[in-house]
């Protein structure tokens, strides 16, 4: 299989779609003699900024435009499907409403880690909270340190003065 490095050197081969990879992950736990679900489980860093234009999530492989709501559906969909236990970055910084949305839907059942989003700027975290989007942030030596782990939690109130 033909492969190249990916951004910040993720391991990135050429797949037809995205859902590919996916599959790619499973067949490769369970050729090392794991179990998906079981022994081991998938964390996905989507980047979604990256693919975020216009308000609109473009998939490529698809040659498809979502809207927050159904890109949120998209993720749902995957998690119900896969042994997804994160996401990060699953919305883009810019999407608060897509954000609130994933975090309804998705916020009691994996990680939302808001990494891009909020862990370069105390004001945007002091913002997410409020909003109630996301619900994970485990970056440590950024400006957000000391509310690293549970955005509802006391000490990360307590840090950003809420």
């Amino acid at each position: 299989m033909a492969t190249t490095v990916g951004d910040e050197g993720g391991f990135a081969p050429n797949l037809p779609n995205n859902e590919a990879a996916l599959q790619l992950v499973l067949e490769a736990i369970e050729r090392a003699g794991y179990h998906a679900g079981t022994n081991v489980a998938i964390a996905l860093d989507c980047a979604s900024s990256e693919f975020y234009h216009d308000g609109k999530y473009v998939l490529d492989s698809k040659k498809q435009k979502l809207g927050s709501p159904e890109f949120g559906e998209f993720l749902a969909r995957w998690t119900d499907k896969y042994p997804i236990i994160s996401i990060e970055d699953g919305m883009a910084e810019s999407d608060w409403d897509g954000w609130r949305a994933l975090t309804e839907r998705l916020g009691k059942k994996v990680q939302l880690v808001g990494d891009d989003v909020f862990v370069t700027n105390t004001k945007i975290l002091r913002e997410g909270i409020q909003l109630g989007v996301a619900n994970s942030n485990p970056h440590q030596g950024e400006p957000g340190r000391d509310a690293h782990r549970d955005f509802r939690s006391d000490r990360a109130r307590e840090a950003l003065g809420l």
